[in-house]
Order: C-alpha cells, then sequence, then structure tokens
C-alpha cells in the first residue's frame, strides 16, 4: 500500500524505474539478484508499436514524468546534439 500500483501516465518500458524510486523513497532498500529468473514473452507489450520513431513518440510524456521538466529536456538536448554530432 505505500508503495502503490502502477501510475497510469508511464509508457513501457518506465514501470520498473518508477517502482525503485518508490520503494527507496518508501524507505525500502532495492536489491539487484542476479540469480532471479523473470519469464517474459518478448515483445508482446510492444507488438501493436509501429517502430523505433513511433515508440520515441510514446517514451516523450513518460520521460516528462519520471525525470521532471529540466532534466528531461537537458537529457533531450544532449541526446540531439550527440545524435547531430555523429551524423558528421
Amino acid at each position: 500500500d505505500r508503495i502503490g500500483l502502477l501510475d497510469e501516465r508511464y509508457f513501457m518500458y518506465f514501470e520498473d524505474l518508477d517502482y525503485c524510486r518508490r520503494v527507496r523513497k518508501a524507505g525500502y532498500k532495492v536489491f539487484y539478484l542476479p540469480q532471479a529468473e523473470i519469464i517474459h514473452e518478448h515483445g508482446a507489450s510492444g507488438q501493436h508499436l509501429i517502430g523505433q520513431l513511433d515508440q520515441w513518440k510514446r517514451l516523450v510524456p513518460s520521460s516528462k514524468v519520471y525525470y521532471g521538466f529540466f532534466k528531461h529536456y537537458l537529457i533531450s538536448f544532449i541526446l540531439w546534439v550527440g545524435q547531430k554530432w555523429q551524423k558528421k
């Protein structure tokens, strides 16, 4: 109850980041257990996506929610500069 349910403002792939942040905020510790196994049907959630550009457009609002306005735009700017630099 202290951590809550999924935040529906997030698109796919941000759930684990959000949960880990909320777990730490609630006073618990987050551990990495390499022996743990999760069976996941690869790409089942994202099969309806058209392509990478469509997927990126859907992730942008999640990034704004998770990182906040300033960090989101700073990260976006760095990625944009890197992309322009890489094309040269």
